[in-house]
């Protein structure tokens, strides 16, 4: 075994407003289409982070609209559907979300639509990388790491830096490959952010490679 050290890093997002908005079905496809990949990233991914802090059922934002403003049950259950792990790049989440919400609005003669208060509001963001003190330079030290990492680490290597860096793989898989644990990486591959909490993962994760 051999190779860097694996550096734990976490990353906080700040939103803003991005200008684009949609009220029904048919205007939520063309904002998806037209608003920043930072704004897919927030309201896609961004928000299993925030969902260890709210009330919502649903992984996504747009599934959460769909359901508790538009009233859509079949289009929020379509919406939650699309699984974030299964995209390597923001732009084919776009490209999937658009086509899901075509193909369904395709089938409609009418799509009803809110008032200007229950607008679905597409925030765009910010992120930014740090490290948080903790370097493992073999497994051993990897899962002592793991086990204290806080939930905004573990969400960054698992879902942030792969998104932002189309990566296939999440960097704890990454990683332990490089150190030629294929057993143990591909058993960490298994391990989904969007089934677990986030709170427990990191303990999840050390107790499969002990």
């Amino acid at each position: 075994m051999g190779g860097d050290p694996f550096v734990f890093k976490a990353s906080a997002t700040l939103a803003r407003h991005s200008g684009y908005f949609a009220d029904s079905a048919r205007t939520l496809q063309t904002a998806i289409e037209g608003a920043p990949a930072s704004s897919i990233y927030y309201h896609l991914h961004h928000s299993l982070f925030r969902k260890h802090f709210t009330t919502s059922e649903f992984l996504n934002d747009f599934a959460s609209w769909a359901w508790a403003t538009l009233g859509d049950e079949p289009l929020a259950e379509l919406l939650a559907a699309v699984d974030p792990l299964d995209l390597v790049s923001i732009e084919q989440s776009r490209e999937a979300l658009v086509r899901i919400i075509g193909e369904y609005v395709g089938r409609m003669e009418f799509t009803p639509s809110v008032g200007f208060k229950q607008r679905f509001c597409f925030q765009s963001s910010v992120t930014f990388i740090y490290p948080i003190g903790k370097t493992a330079h073999d497994v051993q030290s990897f899962v002592a790491a793991a086990k204290e990492a806080p939930p905004e680490s573990i969400f960054y290597h698992f879902v942030v830096a792969p998104v932002l860096e189309a990566k296939r793989d999440n960097d704890f898989t990454i990683w332990l490959r490089a150190q030629g644990c294929d057993a143990e990486a591909e058993k960490v591959r298994r391990l989904s952010p969007y089934a677990t909490d986030l709170h427990g993962l990191g303990k999840r994760m050390a107790e499969v490679l002990e």
